[in-house]
């Protein structure tokens, strides 16, 4: 049986997935709102599948985001092979990843999913690219019929947690030590009608 990568769908032979493509989407510094067609053009972001050659620039990112190194490059590898459709990437003027984000549908229940992972570099935050990353993520999972997507974010995370509410989740629980001590999140979710 040929691999994933040499499918595109899993595994299966001659079956291609066409659902995500490469999308530029045209960011200004001067307003967060990436969706006005008054906007300055000042930068150019690209989302588009996680690819292996990603993999340093994403185990960076994500070794930046306070998870220990040896974690973030098995969670990165395997997130690869495993959410290969869902798991995207935020690229300024075709260069290194800023951004990624990774999005499972879960599989005892094929209409619910989970954002994974959502993570913008320091410097590139404020700009859009975290709202660009959220809305494509959750678009790749509602194609692939998920109807409830959950996330889970830290209570001290405000501007994640407005983020996430302006993109129409909304806080579904508080689960005290989620991650372990010290660790409460916040579940939020959102439903496609």
């Amino acid at each position: 049986m040929r691999s994933p990568r040499e499918t595109g769908s899993g595994g299966l032979p001659g079956r291609r997935n066409e659902l995500l493509r490469e999308i530029p989407i045209w960011l200004s510094a001067a307003s967060p709102n990436a969706y006005s067609a008054t906007l300055r053009l000042t930068m150019s972001i690209t989302i588009r599948p996680y690819r292996d050659e990603d993999f340093w620039a994403v185990a960076a990112l994500e070794e930046s985001g306070l998870h220990e190194p040896y974690r973030s490059s098995v969670f990165v590898r395997q997130m690869g092979e495993v959410c290969r459709e869902t798991f995207l990437v935020a690229v300024h003027d075709g260069g290194a990843p800023v951004g990624y984000t990774v999005g499972a549908v879960v599989q005892h229940d094929f209409c619910e999913a989970w954002i994974l992972r959502l993570g913008v570099q320091e410097n590139q935050q404020r700009k859009g690219i975290g709202s660009i990353l959220l809305k494509s993520v959750t678009g790749a999972l509602l194609a692939r019929h998920a109807r409830t997507i959950r996330l889970s974010v830290s209570p001290e995370n405000l501007p994640a947690i407005r983020l996430y509410e302006r993109q129409g989740f909304i806080r579904e629980n508080v689960i005290p030590a989620y991650f372990g001590k010290g660790e409460d999140r916040i579940i939020m979710k959102k439903t496609s009608p």
